[in-house]
């Protein structure tokens, strides 16, 4: 019951965070710097090495979770 109830108002709630997220990112000009970056799209650098271009990057929130 109580995570039905907890699903139903995250469910309500995130068309206005949605709403205010947006208006923050358009008009005032935040977030927007690196927003790419936030969904995966990185550019390569031209500089980088040929061993470092066939990296596999690990995002994690500790080393215990690449291990």
């Amino acid at each position: 019951m109580i995570r039905w109830l907890y699903t139903f108002c995250l469910a309500c709630i995130f068309p206005f965070f949605l709403v205010w997220f947006l208006f923050q990112m358009v008009l005032k000009n935040k977030y927007r710097r690196g927003f790419s970056q936030r969904l995966g799209m990185i550019s390569v650098d031209r500089n980088m090495t040929g061993e470092m271009r066939r990296a596999i990057w690990v995002h994690a929130a500790s080393v215990g979770e690449v291990r």
